[in-house]
C-alpha cells in the first residue's frame, strides 16, 4: 500500500498486534519504515556475487546476480516495498540508491572502463531498475513470466553495451547530461 496510506494501526492489524506494541518498538512510522527497508543481505554478499568469470560476459554476470538478488524470498518484499516507495519517500529512495551504488555496482565499477564510468553505471542501473520495477512491481506479462535465463540472455547485451561498450558520439560524463535544445515549431 506504500508509505503514505500506511498507518501503525494498520500495521498492528497486519501483525496481529495492539498498535501501542508496534509505538513500544518503534517510536514512529518513519523509524519503523527505516528499520524495514534494510535488506536482509550483507553487502560482502551482494559484492560476492558478481564473481569474475572468463567465460560469461559481464551484462551476463550483472543481470544474473541482480535478478537472483530480487528472486531471493528473504530480499524480494524488501526490494519491492523500497522500489514502490522510492518515488514517494525519501528513506526509500535514498536506501535503494545507496544499494545499488554503494553495494550492488561497486564490485563492477572495478571492471568497467574509466571513461563515463558514473555515466555507464547510471545506464546500467537505469536499465535494473526499470526491469525489476516492470517485472516484479507492475508484473508485466513476458516480463513476469520469463525465467532468469531468458531474461539475461535479452537484457545483458544492454548491459554489456552501457558497461563495457562504446559510447562514442552519446554521454561522455555525467557532468555532460545536458537537455537537448527545444527545437522550434517551425510554424
Amino acid at each position: 500500500m506504500g508509505y503514505q496510506k500506511a498507518t501503525l494501526r494498520r500495521i498492528g492489524a497486519e501483525a496481529g498486534v495492539d498498535p501501542a506494541l508496534v509505538l513500544q518498538f518503534f517510536t514512529s512510522k518513519e523509524q519503523l519504515f527505516r528499520m524495514a527497508v534494510k535488506l536482509p543481505l550483507e553487502p560482502s554478499a551482494l559484492q560476492m556475487a558478481v564473481p569474475r568469470d572468463a567465460g560469461r560476459n559481464l551484462g551476463s554476470r550483472v543481470v544474473r546476480t541482480y535478478l537472483q538478488l530480487w528472486e531471493s524470498p528473504e530480499a524480494r518484499d524488501t526490494l519491492t516495498a523500497m522500489l514502490v516507495s522510492a518515488g514517494t519517500h525519501d528513506d526509500a529512495l535514498r536506501a535503494i540508491q545507496h544499494y545499488l551504488r554503494d553495494h550492488a555496482m561497486k564490485p563492477v565499477a572495478a571492471e568497467i572502463r574509466s571513461d563515463a564510468r558514473r555515466t555507464r553505471i547510471a545506464l546500467a542501473t537505469s536499465q535494473l531498475v526499470g526491469l525489476a520495477y516492470a517485472r516484479y512491481v507492475m508484473k508485466m506479462g513476458p516480463l513476469a513470466r520469463a525465467s532468469v535465463d531468458r531474461l539475461v540472455e535479452l537484457v545483458a547485451p544492454i548491459i554489456d553495451h552501457y558497461l563495457t561498450g562504446d559510447l562514442a558520439g552519446t554521454v561522455v560524463s555525467c557532468s555532460e547530461i545536458t537537455p537537448r535544445p527545444r527545437e522550434s515549431s517551425g510554424a
